[in-house]
């Protein structure tokens, strides 16, 4: 008989995946099995569809950070609708592909286009970006339009206000442009309703002929010293999770969604040498990546709260079960942190207001930054006390520098050593700078959490 599934158990499946697929069933709710594969994970629901011999496997959600995701509450749920739907001698098969006929609003339609189209041709990674994309720039702009209704003009405004940013009636700038955001989202857009057309979803494609964004510039944009002060002090006074989310990100180097999508399975954090591993599906480039976790990170992650989410009784009158959310930064305990451009601009007012203590200047500016130039500080922080290139490429997980061709083929050193002297340099160089002098300073700077 099967064994109820726990969360426990996923993260252990997880942090050893099959060379193949591996198909776990959960006894806490028959008919329900958890497929996990050497990049994916994904809920499926065995049945007989109704009237017929033929037994039916329906994919209900992704496992982990590739939407759309469930968690295994709600996998539960979705597994009992199904099933209950086939012993009503209805096929859930039938009813889902007939909702999407009838509704085919942005959202269904963009649903449609990741599932279909992307999940068959490209890489985890690439689903992945797309779906950030969509979630991102497109469906808060369109959100309950039917795809039918969304013309040429929609899509020309859409992609200028991206690249173009936002003034406000007294020419003050209300949002930065974003020139590569722009390019990406029309190169999507230009995909999307390509297949909506072959597809009949739609009549006609209203892309034809519009222009490409201009290539933008690369940014070159670090933070100060003075800057790195008040981002540390702002840091603390933003809410909860984004300030250690911050943080990991100037002491890491790593991607925004890199940490922000971090879940516990991917941690080591006892031994003489912990380390954060980041599978290939969840990087941009695919190749796993392996962080040394310095004494600066692992005080953040020591602390971080264990949230809990709330899960259905497996049986009818057992008492609730809590468990622990995989991810390390959730507010929610069912997904990843998110809400990113409101946390900035707690971060930016929070800086603007370290900055006018500091100095005494109610009327000081801070230039605007991004969260990627957090990652670009710390390479630009490690190569200035020294560190090799070389060394700098492989804490960040770029494919390109000063090891290419024939040797990189041959190169199969993983710079483990190399990189944790780097990290933690440039942590220690962070604690100088934000004035920390001890590790019994470093606690406190930290703070309690309640």
């Amino acid at each position: 008989m099967a064994v109820a599934i726990s969360q426990k158990k996923i993260d252990g499946l997880l942090k050893d995946r099959p060379a193949g697929k591996r198909e776990v069933a959960d006894g806490g709710q028959p008919g329900l099995y958890l497929v996990i594969g050497p990049r994916t994970a994904k809920w499926i629901v065995r049945y007989r569809a109704p009237g017929t011999k033929q037994n039916v496997k329906l994919t209900i959600g992704n496992y982990g950070s590739v939407r759309p995701a469930l968690g295994l509450h709600d996998a539960r749920k979705a597994a009992q609708a199904a099933l209950h739907a086939v012993s009503e001698q209805r096929d859930p098969r039938q009813a889902n592909e007939a909702a999407k006929r009838r509704n085919h609003t942005i959202e269904d339609a963009f649903a449609d286009f990741v599932e279909r189209h992307s999940r068959a041709r490209n890489k985890a990674r690439t689903i992945l970006d797309n779906e950030a994309i969509i979630q991102r720039e497109i469906v808060p702009r369109w959100r309950g339009r039917r795809i039918q209704s969304i013309t040429r003009q929609d899509i020309i405004e859409l992609v200028d206000g991206i690249a173009d940013g936002k003034r406000d009636p007294d020419g003050q700038v209300v949002a930065e442009g974003r020139p590569q955001s722009a390019v990406r989202v029309r190169a999507l857009l230009s995909k999307a309703f390509s297949w909506f057309a072959a597809k009949s979803i739609i009549a006609e494609n209203p892309f034809r002929d519009i222009e490409v964004p201009a290539s933008p510039v690369a940014r070159d944009r670090v933070l100060s010293d003075d800057e790195i002060r008040y981002f540390w002090s702002a840091a603390s006074a933003v809410a909860w999770p984004f300030g250690d989310m911050a943080r990991l990100l100037l002491l890491t180097g790593q991607r925004r969604a890199e940490v922000s999508g971090a879940m516990w399975a991917e941690f080591e954090l006892d031994g003489d040498e912990p380390k954060w591993s980041i599978a290939g599906e969840r990087t941009k480039n695919g190749r796993r990546q392996v962080v040394p976790l310095t004494p600066q990170v692992l005080n953040i992650l020591t602390r971080l709260p264990r949230v809990k989410q709330e899960q259905s009784p497996l049986e009818e009158g057992s008492p609730q079960e809590q468990e622990e959310c995989p991810w390390i930064l959730s507010t929610n305990g069912a997904t990843p942190v998110s809400g990113f451009s409101r946390a900035k601009q707690q971060i930016d007012q929070a800086m603007i207001e370290a900055a006018r203590k500091a100095t005494g200047n109610p009327d000081v500016k801070i230039n605007n930054w991004t969260f990627h130039d957090l990652r670009r500080t710390a390479a630009s922080g490690m190569a200035g006390l020294g560190v090799a290139v070389h060394v700098v490429e492989a804490v960040l997980n770029h494919k390109s520098g000063k090891i290419s061709g024939v040797a990189a083929v041959y190169n199969r050193h993983d710079y483990a050593r190399e990189k944790r002297e780097a990290l933690s340099a440039w942590a220690n160089l962070v604690d100088r700078i934000v004035g920390v002098t001890s590790k019994k300073k470093v606690i406190s700077l930290f703070g309690d959490r309640t």
